[in-house]
């Protein structure tokens, strides 16, 4: 790699800068290190399906280890957690210390907090391996040990992994109901060079508070960052709620058309329901009915359909709903049950004290019965 191009190169890698890296990528597509680098950045700024392409071309290449953690890492951030495993176990299999480290994390996040455990641990006492000390402090406070994990995190936050313990603590005091702690914690990251993480964090925190503007300021602030598509979701959802549905419809559509996204669909739905657009709803939440979130969308059309007074149609769903094994909102059946004198095969009725429940369900905040 020639002087300049590779001085380039560090930079858009150092400030993670996708233009950058992509005007280099393009003008040197048989430079495998900076093909790498470009796959690498597109999978952090979100463009995962791009990123996985280049990552699947490089595996073979002098750079098939980096590109076997990376597909990995991407693998599992779409939630396709077997996959993401053989790549990890693979790497692990032949001794390299990063794709075991993350296939101690896959295994924790999967519940195998015993096998991530023992993964850590000889990490521990095979290289003292900071972050494997810092996921298993997250792994004592997911076993109720919060203290313990809360100490430790604060011992390793002036180590070598000092972003990540203390990004762990935040997280932990946010799991609390700390939240001052936490957002003290996450706002003293921000002058560090990977503070997407943190600032999302914030942003979260103050949408909480319900300080809007400020959680609006910080959620802008991170769209074209690793946290892109999460940021235009949540700011869609932040100006739903405020009744702002003008700008939540194009935030939100936007986001769908970039990345056919069903969590934007879903929220599109949500959106035109509460702005009173329900025959638009519905067309949404039909179209999801199918997909991986497809049970939430069954759940709102029933929601939306009893709110609509379709009674027979919201009856027809929590049928069809009931019969596959889904769960259906307790106050809806009985509302049904109660004024239809009608009995749903399938539901639970012991242990309930049955009597008529008034149209209040009618009044209900659209989410309130399912969200919260």
């Amino acid at each position: 790699m020639r002087n300049e191009v590779y001085a380039q190169f560090e930079y858009a890698r150092k400030k993670k800068d996708l233009k950058v890296m992509e005007d280099l990528y393009f003008q040197n597509p048989k430079d495998e290190q900076i093909k790498f680098g470009y796959a690498k950045l597109l999978v952090e700024k979100g463009y995962i399906s791009e990123g996985k392409e280049l990552l699947f071309e490089l595996l073979g290449s002098k750079n098939n280890i980096y590109a076997c953690l990376e597909l990995g890492k991407a693998l599992a951030f779409e939630g396709n957690y077997e996959e993401a495993k053989k790549y990890f176990t693979k790497l692990s299999d032949i001794g390299d210390r990063y794709g075991k480290l993350e296939l101690g994390v896959l295994e924790s996040r999967a519940g195998n907090y015993e096998i991530a455990r023992e993964i850590f641990n000889e990490l521990i006492e095979w290289y003292n391996d900071e972050r494997a000390k810092v996921e298993l402090a997250r792994l004592d406070h997911k076993d109720g040990k919060s203290k313990v994990a809360s100490n430790s995190l604060r011992e390793l936050s002036v180590g070598e992994k000092g972003y990540i313990a203390m990004y762990s603590l935040g997280i932990i005091e946010k799991e609390r109901g700390n939240l001052d702690k936490a957002k003290k914690i996450f706002l003293s990251l921000l002058d560090k060079p990977n503070s997407v993480k943190a600032k999302f964090e914030i942003a979260k925190i103050e949408t909480m508070f319900g300080d809007i503007n400020l959680a609006r300021f910080y959620f802008q602030d991170l769209i074209g960052t690793a946290k892109d598509s999460y940021a235009r979701l949540e700011l869609g959802r932040l100006e739903t709620r405020v009744e702002n549905y003008d700008r939540a419809r194009e935030i939100l559509t936007e986001l769908y058309n970039d990345e056919k996204s069903d969590e934007a669909k879903l929220e599109l739905g949500i959106l035109e329901a509460n702005a009173g657009n329900t025959d638009k709803a519905r067309k949404h939440f039909r179209e999801l009915i199918t997909k991986s979130n497809g049970e939430y969308a069954k759940r709102l059309l029933l929601l939306l359909e009893v709110k609509e007074q379709n009674d027979l149609e919201a009856i027809k769903i929590a049928r069809e709903m009931l019969a596959s094994g889904s769960e259906v909102n307790l106050h809806i059946i009985l509302y049904l049950s109660s004024k239809y004198n009608i009995f749903f095969e399938k539901f639970d009725y012991s242990n309930i004290v049955y009597k008529y429940i008034s149209n209040q369900i009618l009044d209900y905040n659209f989410e309130g019965a399912i969200r919260h």
